[in-house]
C-alpha cells in the first residue's frame, strides 16, 4: 500500500482524507481504503523519509498535506521498475484449481471456461491500459 500511495503523491500533494477517497472511489480492488490503513502507511512513509507532511490552514481547518520527497521518488521509481509478481502472492482461490477434481466433469469444464473468460476480460482491460499509455506517450512526443 505504501508504494501505491507514493504513486498517488507523484501527481500532487494530498491529504490522508483525499488519498483515502481516491482509493475508495477508484482503486479499492488494489488496496484497502480504510482511513486507518492510509494513515498508518503515511506515518511509515514519513518515518522512512519518503514523504513529508506540512500543515496548511484551509478555511478554519488545519489540514495535514503530504508530499513525496526526492528519496520517496527514487524509491517509487525503483518499485515501479521492478518485475511484477502478480502470481507470487498467496491466493486461496488458486486452491480451487487444484481441487476441481472433486467436481463432476461437466462442472470442472464450466469452471475452467469461466476462469478463461475472466482471464480474457483481464487481458482486454490490460490492453486498454496499454493503449491509453501509448496514446498519452504520443501526446508527449
Amino acid at each position: 500500500m505504501e508504494d501505491f500511495i507514493l504513486g498517488l503523491l507523484m501527481f500532487n500533494k494530498l491529504t490522508a482524507y483525499t488519498i483515502n477517497k481516491l482509493i475508495k472511489e477508484n482503486y479499492e480492488s488494489i488496496c484497502s481504503h480504510s482511513i486507518g490503513n492510509v494513515q498508518r502507511a503515511l506515518k511509515l512513509l514519513d518515518k522512512k523519509g519518503f514523504v513529508q507532511m506540512n500543515e496548511a490552514l484551509q478555511g478554519k481547518v488545519i489540514k495535514k498535506i503530504y508530499e513525496i520527497t526526492p528519496s520517496g521518488r527514487r524509491h517509487f521509481m525503483a518499485w515501479i521498475n521492478s518485475p511484477m509478481e502478480i502470481y507470487k502472492t498467496k491466493n486461496i482461490e488458486m486452491g480451487k484449481l487444484l481441487m476441481l477434481g472433486y467436481l463432476p466433469h461437466e462442472k470442472r469444464i464450466e469452471r475452467i471456461n469461466n476462469l478463461l473468460r475472466e482471464s480474457q476480460e483481464v487481458l482486454s482491460y490490460m490492453k486498454s491500459i496499454e493503449a491509453s499509455i501509448n496514446k498519452q506517450q504520443e501526446g508527449y512526443e
